[in-house]
């Protein structure tokens, strides 16, 4: 039983900025342990236990950039995703944006409504940031042909019937798994009983392969993915009665040198009477194609509540991503790559995307506006978390280009006085003053230094005030005992190292 880190602590063991009391406070209470098992003190081990469950652990790869390799690993830190899962993360939750990557693009939610029960917020759909090469390969081993983020005026195809409606599909109108992107293709606009055809402009065929996505319904007489040679059916595709995606792939070598269109086809009214597509790559390969043009995700830094991760498409053309908890914003500094945002940004810099406002700020860079887009080029765009306030555009864009270097915390216990004092330090790229929210625990009943801008958030562990500054001072009132154990006198111990 660890005394004092949830009920005497001044702050509960699964709070919000508080990993690093944890670990101050575990890592001794651990070696106090292990000198039961002797008199003498317990020896460092060299390797793990020789479990299958311990091997498992330490088998996985951890993709880990040179500079943070050696450093202590956290396996239980709200980002140890990015560590854990690969190619990419599942979800962060830094407070008040989520956040992950997949092959596509940086995922960033901005949950700032409960549902109905109360018992949840609700994230809706994730604010996609992707990259554009400004200078592909002129023959990749893949291409992608259509992706479905745009309307179909917009995308060039032909539209028949009302099944397809005016535009591809989100999440949000018909709940699938496993899409590219945010939209696709789908005849479930008037459900089951919708009916229609969506065909692509002409393509040229001259990959082996074309893979893509399918869902819904299995009845081909009336539903299918069709490949069209001269205006003819040649090949056929249809789903597995299920909403979520599987991926196909058509033989194209007896075509190549020929044009081909693709055609989307529902004429059920039954049960399953829908049919849905996504991403088709032509491709050199007959193996499953990526998802996106990010090949995996990497841990290039962190400190005690922010983390850098690191999106790979190339040796030379990358993203670093900078988050971190009580963060109002989301940094991405490309290198090499130009980067598309949904929507146009207004003038003030104010994003509305699928009922949320965001901040888009471009210090140093440009936004230009095309298609339905907002193209990025830059060293840095930060992606701040907007109220109903337009003014708040203008707080954000002020501190834009400080982004986090290193966040360290320090706390002391001062008996004498009863309380523990605390210092949270933010280094930024610019030396300029960071927003660094702060929830309950941290404002009440404590004595602190907060810069208050008026920008406040609603979490799932109360109200978030923001303040500006790089270095905060908290002391919370305490007059228990705070479990700190004399640290192993074992040689081979070196607390500079696990200490980070």
């Amino acid at each position: 039983m660890i005394i004092g880190l949830g009920d005497s602590f001044p702050v509960p063991s699964n709070c919000l900025l508080c990993m690093k009391i944890k670990m101050k406070l575990v890592f001794p209470l651990v070696a106090l342990l292990s000198s039961f098992a002797s008199s003498a003190a317990a020896p460092f081990k060299d390797s793990p236990p020789d479990r299958d469950q311990v091997k498992k652990l330490f088998a996985k790869e951890v993709h880990l950039e040179d500079a943070v390799k050696g450093r202590p690993l956290p396996t239980n830190d709200w980002w140890t995703s990015l560590l854990a899962s690969s190619p990419f993360p599942g979800r962060m939750y830094a407070y008040p944006f989520t956040i992950s990557a997949d092959a596509s693009a940086v995922k960033i939610w901005y949950p700032n409504e409960w549902n109905e029960a109360g018992t949840e917020m609700i994230a809706g759909d994730p604010l996609l940031i992707e990259p554009i090469d400004p200078s592909p390969d002129p023959n990749p081993e893949e291409r992608v042909l259509f992706d479905f983020e745009s309307d179909w005026a917009t995308l060039g195809w032909k539209i028949e019937g009302e099944a397809f409606g005016k535009s591809p599909m989100t999440n949000a109108q018909h709940g699938s798994r496993g899409f590219v992107g945010s939209r696709f293709a789908a005849s479930f606009y008037g459900r089951d009983g919708g009916l229609g055809s969506a065909t692509s402009p002409k393509f040229a065929i001259d990959k082996n392969y074309l893979h893509f996505k399918v869902a819904g319904g299995s009845d081909k007489s009336i539903l299918g993915v069709h490949l069209l040679i001269d205006g003819e059916s040649v090949l056929q595709e249809v789903g597995k009665n299920d909403n979520d995606f599987t991926w196909r792939k058509w033989d194209l070598r007896k075509y190549k040198g020929k044009k081909g269109q693709i055609r989307l086809r529902d004429e059920s009214k039954g049960g399953w009477g829908f049919v849905s597509a996504d991403h088709f790559v032509q491709s050199d390969k007959d193996s499953k194609p990526k998802s996106g043009p990010f090949s995996h995700a990497s841990t290039l830094g962190w400190g005690d509540w922010h983390v850098v991760m690191r999106l790979h498409l190339s040796t030379s053309k990358m993203a670093d991503v900078t988050f971190g908890r009580g963060m109002p914003c989301v940094w991405i500094e490309p290198k090499g790559l130009d980067l598309r945002i949904p929507g146009i940004v207004k003038p003030n810099g104010s994003l509305e995307y699928h009922g949320k406002t965001f901040g888009v700020h471009a210090p140093g860079g440009s936004l230009s506006a095309k298609d339905g887009f907002t193209r990025f080029s830059g060293p840095v765009l930060a992606i701040s978390a907007l109220g109903k306030d337009p003014a708040q555009a203008a707080t954000f864009a002020r501190h834009a280009a400080a982004i986090p270097r290193d966040t360290r915390f320090e706390w002391k216990h001062d008996q004498a006085g009863g309380r523990v004092d605390t210092t949270w330090e933010i280094k930024t790229s610019n030396g300029a003053p960071a927003l660094q929210g702060w929830i309950p625990h941290h404002y009440r009943k404590t004595t602190h230094d907060f810069k208050a801008v008026g920008i406040e958030y609603g979490t799932r562990r109360g109200k978030m005030i923001v303040a500006q500054g790089n270095r905060f001072a908290i002391s919370w009132p305490f007059t228990g005992i705070i479990p700190v154990f004399p640290l192993p006198k074992d040689g081979k111990f070196k607390p500079e190292v696990l200490s980070g």
